[in-house]
């Protein structure tokens, strides 16, 4: 008979939570060995209150997290004085290991010494975990007034993400995690408050993973702030952005937004298996129909015609900054290469040294 023993449970719930907000989670299986469940890192806006019940997410109390810091108020670690310096972020994650750790040991010790499993499977378990995970990504141009786009640190210490009235640039964010939240996505990344850009770490690693971080959503959220009808749709200013090109292809499934926030496409279907969608779509970016859907990134057997093909996709486009037109390829193109604002057209000497 399958069973699971209070101390490989402990350690099951040890492991996620202790390892749960690093690059890598891993999660502890009923033979002792050691599962790499899934691959999230920085942060992701919390579209909801609760870490006990994703399929029930509340408006009410959003933070921008990695998933396993959640505390829950009831259980803050109290004061010890009227003042006390703010916490490093390594004095935090030690803060809450040690709640977590009191919480589960509480919890062990009035539970019986074996429980039977009733998810009869590694494969049951992988799979509750993906589903607590599925989250939603944010493609969307952003304001020509930078400071306009609420940052990390405009999110970082705000109880609920639809309590902030500051910059402008939040009512399309906090749009944006309401249409997750509605849709059952408990989390959701945007570009532009869940990533410290203070941190050049951090920064460069978002910026290699974006790729793969789209390609891993459940479900990519196109808003189209200048969108109304389907003349302004194949006019909009999104097709003309260098990020946009891996946001439109790299997703498996892709809901375009108008400017009132309706759905462009009167459907929960992906829009981009939409055959009038995709044939406007293919219009305006040249891309083919088929490459939309079934995209493979890299340069394994691709010859220079695909990629010459793939560097056409890019001419039409923009960026801010001259570097990321190099950048934003690099995921298309499967390749690794530092992230250095500053190096301006060297970005793309370097890009082409390493492909």
């Amino acid at each position: 008979m399958a069973h699971l023993s209070t101390s490989s449970m402990g350690d099951v719930f040890h492991t996620v939570l202790h390892y749960g907000s690093h690059s890598n989670t891993v999660a502890t299986c009923n033979d002792g060995s050691v599962d790499h469940v899934s691959c999230f890192s920085n942060f992701r806006v919390n579209t909801s209150s609760s870490v006990t019940e994703p399929s029930t997410p509340d408006s009410d109390c959003t933070k921008v997290q990695s998933p396993f810091t959640t505390t829950s108020p009831q259980l803050e670690v109290p004061y010890k004085s009227s003042y006390q310096q703010p916490l490093s972020d390594e004095a935090r994650t030690k803060r809450q290991e040690e709640l977590f750790d009191s919480i589960i040991d509480d919890k062990l010790d009035t539970i019986p010494v074996r429980l039977i499993d009733t998810m009869a499977s590694e494969k049951a378990m992988k799979a509750a975990v993906d589903a607590f995970f599925e989250y939603a990504m944010f493609s969307h141009r952003w304001s020509t007034t930078v400071d306009d786009e609420p940052t990390y640190d405009h999110i970082k210490d705000e109880e609920s993400i639809y309590d902030p009235k500051a910059p402008s640039g939040i009512n399309k964010l906090q749009q944006f995690c309401e249409v997750s939240r509605k849709n059952q996505f408990r989390w959701a990344w945007s570009d532009t408050c869940c990533i410290d850009k203070t941190n050049n770490v951090e920064l460069q690693e978002s910026v290699m993973s974006m790729f793969s971080w789209y390609r891993s959503s459940s479900v990519t959220i196109v808003y189209l702030s200048d969108v109304t009808d389907e003349q302004s749709f194949r006019n909009s200013v999104w097709f003309t952005r260098g990020w946009t090109l891996q946001e439109l292809i790299a997703p498996r499934l892709v809901w375009f937004f108008k400017k009132d926030w309706t759905p462009y496409v009167d459907s929960k279907q992906n829009h981009k298996e939409d055959p009038q969608v995709v044939k406007i779509i293919s219009e305006i970016t040249s891309i083919d129909r088929t490459v939309l859907n079934q995209f493979v990134p890299g340069l394994r057997d691709v010859g220079s015609d695909e990629v010459k093909k793939r560097m056409s996709w890019l001419a039409s486009r923009r960026t801010t900054k001259i570097e990321d037109m190099a950048y934003c390829m690099m995921g298309i193109f499967g390749v690794h290469m530092p992230v250095m604002y500053g190096e301006r057209k060297n970005a793309f000497l370097f890009r082409n040294s390493s492909g």
